[in-house]
C-alpha cells in the first residue's frame, strides 16, 4: 500500500516534512514542509494549554491514519481549497479520537502569506502545507488508497 509519511519534530514550532512513498518505498512526491502545531490561544481557550496532542485542540497526534476521503471545494476559512480528512487508527492518533478529537486533516490555507513558522500558520491541530503542495499532493493521491503515518523526527 502506498503511504503518506509525515515527520514532525518534538518542538512543534519547527516545521516537519510530508512525502508520498510508493509501495517499494521510493519517494513519489516531496518532501515538502508541513506544520503540525496547534494555535496556542485556541488550545488554551479549549482547556488544553499544553497543546497535548491526545486532547482536543492539541498538536497533531503521531500515529497511523486512514484518509476518510479527499474533499474539494472547501468553504471553511483558512483551510485552502482541498482537504484530506484523517481517521486515527493507531498510536496517539487513535487515543486522540477516543478522547474526542475530531476534524483532523491535511490541508493548506494561510500558508503562503508569511506565517510565523517557515511561512505556515498553526491550525486547530491539523497538518498544514502550502496550497501549491496540497494541490500536488492531491494530484499524486488520485484514486490510490494510502495509509498515512505521522512519525517523530
Amino acid at each position: 500500500m502506498s503511504k503518506i509519511l509525515i515527520t514532525l519534530p518534538a518542538d512543534r514550532t519547527q516545521v516537519g516534512t510530508l512525502q508520498v512513498l510508493a509501495d517499494d518505498g521510493s519517494t513519489q512526491f516531496g518532501p515538502v514542509m508541513c506544520l503540525g502545531k496547534s494555535d496556542n490561544e485556541l488550545a488554551a481557550a479549549h482547556g488544553n494549554p499544553t497543546r497535548d496532542s491526545t486532547l482536543p485542540y492539541g498538536d497533531t497526534p503521531l500515529g497511523d491514519y486512514n484518509p476518510t476521503s479527499t474533499l474539494g471545494g472547501v468553504t471553511v476559512p483558512d483551510m485552502g481549497s482541498v482537504i484530506v480528512p484523517l481517521n486515527g487508527i493507531a498510536g496517539d492518533a487513535l487515543t486522540a479520537m477516543e478522547n474526542g478529537r475530531s476534524g483532523l486533516a491535511i490541508h493548506a490555507g494561510r500558508g503562503d502569506d508569511g506565517g510565523p513558522y517557515e511561512g505556515l500558520f498553526p491550525t486547530d491541530g491539523c497538518v498544514r502545507v502550502a496550497q501549491i503542495d496540497m494541490n500536488n499532493l492531491v494530484s499524486y493521491m488520485g484514486t490510490t488508497t494510502y495509509q498515512i503515518s505521522i512519525v517523530p523526527a
